[in-house]
């Protein structure tokens, strides 16, 4: 029998950033997958694959469950963006510290 490389089993970008959020949250570490399946009503399989990188980009619907359930930014686990709108004279960093690019400019 093969053993699984349980090293490469890394989540998408998007998971990463939900499960950074369910952890500010305070969502226990060991509690994040059970979590996931019973807020999103489905299997612990599919909650399996969201940390293995199996599924790169969970259904926005169930993005949405989490995200309503936990007061999380969404469009920043879709999309890495900060979703608050900018402030004259913010910049990035005090916008949206995770953002790699300007999106407070003019």
């Amino acid at each position: 029998m093969r053993q699984a490389n349980y090293d490469k089993w890394v989540p998408s970008e998007t998971v990463k950033r939900l499960l950074d959020q369910l952890r500010a949250k305070g969502v226990d570490e060991s509690q994040l997958r059970s979590t996931i399946k019973n807020t999103c009503e489905i299997t612990w399989q599919s909650a399996h694959s969201w940390f293995t990188g199996r599924t790169r980009i969970p259904r926005a619907d169930l993005l949405a469950k989490l995200a309503a359930a936990y007061d999380l930014d969404l469009v920043f686990i879709l999309l890495g963006v900060n979703s608050e709108p900018c402030a004259v004279g913010d910049t990035d960093e005090t916008a949206n510290p995770h953002s790699a690019t300007d999106t407070c400019a003019a």
